[in-house]
């Protein structure tokens, strides 16, 4: 919705939309858990995501499952523990 993600190397996190700035952290990790093993391609690693505020990003902090990525692109899913729902979300560099 008009954000700029930044992801640094020191694993902050910066959501920009020209008049507000938000910062968090990210980081990727090992997750054996069985509740991710229906993607083949990375379904050990955990893509996280942390805001601590505001409730706009709340949808966001998560521990996401990798369904792809290349130099431009990740496709992550999080799978509700609620009712199975699925959700999708895609960062295309620019």
């Amino acid at each position: 919705n008009g954000y700029t993600f930044t992801f640094n190397a020191d694993g902050s996190l910066v959501a920009d939309n020209g008049s507000s700035t938000v910062t968090g952290t990210w980081s990727v990790t090992v997750d054996d858990s069985s509740d991710d093993d229906d993607y083949d391609s990375m379904d050990d690693v955990d893509f996280n995501i942390f805001f601590a505020a505001p409730p706009i990003f709340e949808e966001l902090t998560d521990d996401w499952d990798i369904v792809s990525r290349s130099s431009t692109r990740i496709e992550l899913i999080d799978i509700s523990g609620g009712d199975g729902s699925t959700d999708t979300l895609v960062f295309e560099k620019n």
